[in-house]
């Protein structure tokens, strides 16, 4: 597991914003700080991912205590360390045995080029949508 540092955003009358200072260009927003901190895991998750599938590893978290004594993040209004589970982030690849309808695999073989790379798609869009929904 690893705990990555976020600095937290707050302006009056504006949502929470989050910055994970370990992973440049990583932010995520929300209108509790509950919802935002949710939202930077999910955004930490794919941030990782797009990392794996670019053959990069993801890099260790920096001490949170570091990261509120630098001034790059002096207009935080908080700080918080997101757990990640790394493990669930690979760019390793298994092999599966699937029974679908044939009227199924004959459609994604009429649209699709890759049928693996349209199935995991799908099931990475719609295992966020749950999760999605598990949020809310």
């Amino acid at each position: 597991m690893y705990a990555y540092p976020v600095a937290v955003f707050k302006q009056p009358g504006s949502d929470y914003g989050t910055v994970v200072a370990d992973l440049p260009g990583c932010c995520s927003a929300g209108s509790t700080l509950s919802e935002a901190l949710a939202q930077t895991r999910e955004a930490i998750y794919t941030h990782l991912e797009g990392m794996a599938k670019d053959g990069e590893v993801a890099p260790a978290p920096s001490d949170l205590s570091a990261i509120q004594a630098s001034g790059d993040y002096a207009c935080a209004v908080a700080f918080a360390a997101v757990e990640i589970d790394v493990s669930k982030v690979s760019a390793e690849t298994d092999r599966v045995n699937v029974k679908l309808p044939r009227w199924l695999l004959s459609n994604i073989d009429a649209t699709e080029t890759n049928r693996s790379r349209f199935l995991t798609e799908s099931a990475i869009k719609a295992l966020q949508e749950k999760h999605r929904e598990n949020i809310a």
